[in-house]
């Protein structure tokens, strides 16, 4: 085999040799390359990836410290603060596809199965979206969690514990923490607001009946929220 390999390229003249040489070179360097930017991709992507991550935590650090207060104030007006809104989004739906709805805007609705985002691994609410137009064509979006997966002010209060919320504290300090709002949640924030559940191709009547229904349920779980920072300071101050 070697020596037909020596025929052949004897045979070959200069400039064919010349050809097939470079050829190779350039085959060789180009493959190189695809390995050389295969491994970066491979170790630059954690780096990105952390990169994010540390950025999303630095936000919502950044977020929290619009509050001014220790640690536990903030999560107790994180929470105040998460449940306004979604109270305040729950009534914006009600009045709008009530029996008097706005006469210059078109309603409208649509349900995203498992549009909320994601609570947990695997577990993600499906999402309400309600759009009004208006005559220029300028729209109005309000949207909630609904179904299965729709958290509760007692299970967002869980899920940040979870999340490793008082995790600066002092151990002592995040233990006490820790257990009051878990007693706070069982003694005011029990039984939890039931999520509302909507049918892919209900009615907008159906739709405001659902949501309706259980809202005064939500302003309730709202004014408990309230006493939570309350709580947390005659715990924190034993």
């Amino acid at each position: 085999m070697i020596q037909a390999f020596r025929a052949w390229w004897k045979a070959l003249d200069r400039k064919d040799r010349w050809l097939l040489v470079s050829g190779s070179l350039q085959a060789a360097a180009t493959w190189g390359m695809f390995f050389v930017a295969l491994i970066g991709i491979w170790k630059v992507t954690p780096i990105i990836t952390y990169q994010v991550q540390r950025q999303e935590s630095q936000a919502e650090q950044e977020s929290a410290r619009e509050v001014d207060g220790t640690l536990t104030d903030i999560f107790a007006a994180d929470a105040f603060k998460w449940w306004t809104a979604q109270v305040h989004s729950f009534q914006r739906i009600i009045e709008v596809t009530g029996t008097s709805p706005p006469r210059d805007k078109k309603v409208a609705f649509e349900l995203i199965e498992g549009g909320a985002g994601s609570i947990a691994p695997g577990v993600t609410p499906d999402l309400v979206v309600v759009s009004l137009t208006d005559r220029q064509g300028r729209v109005e979006s309000v949207k909630v969690a609904v179904n299965e997966h729709a958290m509760s002010p007692s299970q967002y209060l869980q899920r940040r514990i979870n999340q490793g919320f008082f995790a600066s504290l002092k151990p002592e300090d995040r233990k006490r923490a820790e257990v009051a709002v878990e007693r706070y949640i069982h003694r005011h924030m029990l039984p939890r607001v039931p999520p509302a559940h909507v049918e892919a191709g209900a009615s907008l009547k159906q739709l405001h009946n659902e949501i309706k229904r259980d809202q005064h349920l939500r302003e309730e779980a709202l004014k408990r929220l309230a006493g939570l920072k309350a709580m947390l300071d005659d715990a924190m101050g034993e």
